[in-house]
């Protein structure tokens, strides 16, 4: 539908579709009914109607006996391991190894915490992440959406666009920094904003722990932060490639991005911090408060204002790349300009949030201690 052209073969398909034909389809019961009511015909109608209503009851009865055998049965098995560790040599030479660290740390977390109580917990954070079942649909969601998001730039109609393909390709790419920032933005509001919500009513742990609550906040803003960074850039640049733009446009695009990923993964963080949620059992629930709607404004408002800073800087150097020629002193000057309050934006977006965040905790903590002393 994207291609003007391609409607008359839309129109085809949609006039080459008939109404359901077996009388044992639910559908058909339904399009019965429907079209008896049209007609007048109600008894015809209510005949059809109760055809169906009757199917769904009965399995209704089918999915609750169903259920009463096996659903306990599997609920049990969720939550237990469905590996069993076995006594071999090499785990038994594995674990004298590990000596008084039994902990074993993924791949990757041993570069950026030293050993002790900080890399336990960010292996903690990390193998929650994974046991929690709940969060694989979203992963799905979430590739499906990629994956949509990059079709949708293949199949763009730009060589029939009544604008110059160069300029297009560009001004595409650069509005694309925006949609993947906005998508940038859900995906954390999904997953790192009730990062700190989800310890629960067991948060009085974290505090007894020998953590900070700063080394807290940084590992829980460190394990969203390098996932959405590659995944964030692996989408700019497919769809860059795609799109067939210029290398200024890809470094230009994918150094916005770098600099915009922790500016939303820290707004979500942080402002997560300021208002927690700690009785909700479901972490989708936690983005629908006052401090969900405050993180996606403010995060809507930093990609705003990365955008419009740029806008004027990248088409003077884009249009100067194009004719084939060096940018002028004031376009210089203007692009310092404009590069540095997006930069500047993303920094203050970076630190403060996680700052506010970790005095709000500070505070809190210092509330409930004097009130468990009275």
């Amino acid at each position: 539908l994207a291609d003007p052209e391609a409607f008359m073969t839309a129109l085809s398909y949609l006039k080459a579709l008939d109404a359901p034909a077996s009388p044992f389809l639910p559908s058909t019961w339904a399009f019965d009914s429907l079209k008896a009511s049209l007609s007048g015909d109600f008894v015809s109608s209510l005949y059809h109607g109760f055809m169906s209503f009757c199917f769904a009851m009965t399995l209704v009865c089918a999915v609750i006996l169903l259920a009463e055998k096996i659903y306990f049965r599997g609920m049990s098995k969720s939550q237990t391991a469905s590996v069993r560790m076995k006594r071999t040599r090499s785990n038994r030479i594995r674990a004298k190894q590990a000596g008084s660290n039994p902990i074993r740390s993924p791949r990757g977390i041993e570069k950026l915490f030293h050993r002790g109580p900080a890399r336990a917990f960010a292996v903690k954070e990390i193998r929650t992440f994974l046991r929690d079942q709940t969060q694989w649909s979203q992963l799905f969601l979430i590739a499906a959406l990629f994956f949509i998001y990059i079709y949708n730039i293949k199949v763009l109609p730009i060589e029939r666009a009544p604008i110059r393909t160069v300029y297009l390709q560009n001004l595409i790419s650069f509005l694309n920094i925006g949609l993947a920032a906005f998508v940038l933005s859900a995906m954390a509001a999904r997953f790192a904003f009730p990062a700190v919500a989800m310890e629960g009513e067991a948060f009085w742990i974290v505090r007894a722990a020998p953590v900070s609550l700063k080394t807290f906040l940084l590992i829980k803003f460190l394990i969203y932060f390098l996932p959405s960074l590659v995944l964030t850039e692996c989408l700019i640049i497919a769809t860059n490639l795609l799109l067939r733009v210029t290398l200024p446009m890809m470094i230009l695009s994918t150094a916005t991005i770098l600099f915009l990923v922790p500016g939303v993964i820290a707004l979500a963080v942080g402002i997560g911090a300021v208002y927690p949620d700690f009785r909700s059992e479901n972490p989708a629930q936690a983005v629908t408060g006052y401090g969900g709607l405050l993180y996606m404004l403010l995060a809507a408002g930093l990609i705003v204002i990365v955008i419009v800073s740029e806008a004027y800087p990248v088409y003077n150097l884009v249009a100067a790349g194009i004719q084939k020629r060096n940018p002028a002193p004031h376009e210089w000057a203007w692009a310092f300009i404009g590069f540095s309050c997006a930069a500047a934006a993303c920094l203050s977006a970076t630190y403060f949030p996680l700052a506010i965040g970790y005095k709000r905790l500070l505070r809190e903590g210092k509330e409930q201690a004097a009130e468990d002393m009275e």
